[in-house]
């Protein structure tokens, strides 16, 4: 229905004799076009009819303006200032501030929406935004929310399970209220599962044996918005670049969990904390690992009271350490293992007082405790965030206070801050003490950090003059 219908009629092209019949209608004000669950509503609608090969009369182009908004069922949804259809493609375009299409309880907007429904495709041309209430229907969440904005463009592959976001991407979870993750990226690409016999969206309805005038107005004949399904994230990749040339610009991820604390303000303390820098950063879901294949950085912090979840209660433990490497990193989830190849250097602080220690070293393994930092955080850096104990190989320096150490194998324990240090055959281990006298030399020592003791367990060779 609308306040006014104009109906042109033509006789069918290469027949002038043959009887008119509608070639374009044309709605204003207030126009309803309603069929089974989909309502379109806006100010003005031009359809553009034509037969199909089977002879039957339909819209081919539908135009609408003046606060288009579509309603379908199982939530899903759309408006614009203008919306463009071409339904024998199964295409069309939203375009204006506002526009939007959704699926209950996603909601994507953007200046210029492209929906295929042939190709199960949706793209937002320049800047958008994505947000998804966690939970489904009615238990839903809003104040669980993962949002995404990007500046230049978001395509969604429901066919091949991939979305691609470029320009200034921004992505926040908040999977409780306690706990919020981050990630900035210059592009991002989020590969899904693909469920077993998933069919794309209709993006025309065909029309039915109503009158010309329903059939033409029908709100089956414009495209639906795109079916938003819950999906299992398969791979997270992200690029500090939005370009595909090398570039210096870094992507990030971070999570941080906070305690309830009324005696600060905010009534809210930082209990631990997680954040990893790198050209490139790949979440890999099914191996449950995290890969930075470049230079990179990662700082934790944990600043729990309580013991931490799986059991590690030490409170030396607890403190925060910063990792930096120039080769590559690959984080094992389920082992809580971090693996730094080249370059590597590992910074760690107790919370409590007593000594900084720096360790450098062309590789160095590191396991990682304290359990996830929240429900969820698990699917972004992985949440461990105490240093429990490091393993370094090849050209090993450790600083600590006044003392420098040197040598090939070094095991570092950061719940009771001692270290292992071994020289290889032939090899020394050397201790210096800028406040002492000659360096220690041993084949193998250990140094009690938190006492300043060494205690020498394997002497070092004593080569005699010839």
């Amino acid at each position: 229905r609308a306040s006014r219908i104009d109906i042109a009629f033509a006789p069918p092209a290469g027949d002038p004799e043959a009887e008119p019949e509608p070639v374009t209608v044309t709605a204003h004000g207030s126009v309803v076009a309603a069929q089974d669950d989909a309502t379109l509503r806006c100010g003005f609608l031009e359809a553009a009819l034509a037969r199909n090969e089977a002879g039957e009369l339909g819209a081919t182009i539908v135009r609408t303006r003046d606060e288009v908004g579509f309603t379908g069922a199982d939530g899903v949804g759309a408006r614009s200032p203008s919306l463009t259809a071409d339904v024998p493609a199964q295409t069309a375009t939203l375009e204006g501030p506002g526009s939007a299409v959704w699926r209950e309880p996603s909601l994507i907007s953007g200046a210029n929406i492209g929906l295929d429904g042939a190709r199960r495709r949706l793209e937002v041309v320049g800047a958008g935004t994505f947000a998804h209430a966690q939970g489904a229907g009615a238990v839903a969440d809003a104040a669980k929310r993962l949002e995404a904005s990007w500046s230049q463009g978001m395509t969604f592959d429901d066919a091949a399970g991939r979305v691609e976001c470029t320009g200034d991407v921004v992505a926040t979870s908040q999977p409780d209220e306690l706990t919020i993750e981050v990630a900035r990226a210059g592009r991002a690409v989020i590969d899904l599962d693909v469920p077993s016999g998933a069919t794309g969206p209709s993006a025309a309805a065909p029309p039915g044996p109503e009158p010309v005038r329903q059939r033409a107005l029908a709100a089956g004949d414009a495209p639906r918005p795109p079916d938003l399904p819950e999906r299992t994230v398969r791979r997270v990749e992200l690029f500090g670049s939005a370009g595909a040339e090398p570039s210096s610009d870094l992507a990030r991820v971070e999570s941080r969990r906070y305690a309830l604390d009324v005696g600060v303000e905010g009534g809210r303390r930082l209990e631990r904390f997680v954040r990893l820098t790198g050209g490139r950063i790949v979440a890999d879901e099914q191996a449950g690992t995290l890969t930075v294949p470049g230079p990179g950085r990662a700082a934790t912090y944990d600043g729990r009271t309580e013991p931490a979840s799986d059991g590690a209660d030490e409170p030396e433990a607890r403190g925060s350490s910063l990792f930096t490497w120039t080769g590559s990193m690959v984080y094992d989830r389920n082992a809580g293992l971090l693996e730094l190849a080249r370059g590597v250097r590992l910074v760690h602080k107790p919370l409590e007082e007593g000594p900084v220690t720096t360790l450098e070293a062309d590789n160095v393994r590191a396991w990682l405790t304290g359990g996830p930092l929240g429900p969820g955080s698990e699917a972004a850096v992985g949440g461990a965030t105490r240093l429990g104990r490091a393993v370094a190989r090849n050209s090993v320096y450790v600083t600590s206070g006044p003392k420098q150490l040197v040598a090939d194998l070094l095991t570092y324990d950061a719940a009771t801050h001692t270290i292992e240090a071994v020289a290889e055959e032939g090899n020394v281990v050397r201790l210096f003490d800028e406040t002492a006298g000659p360096p220690v030399t041993a084949r193998r020592l250990i140094w009690d950090l938190r006492t300043d003791r060494v205690d020498v367990r394997e002497m070092a060779p004593v080569v005699a003059p010839r």
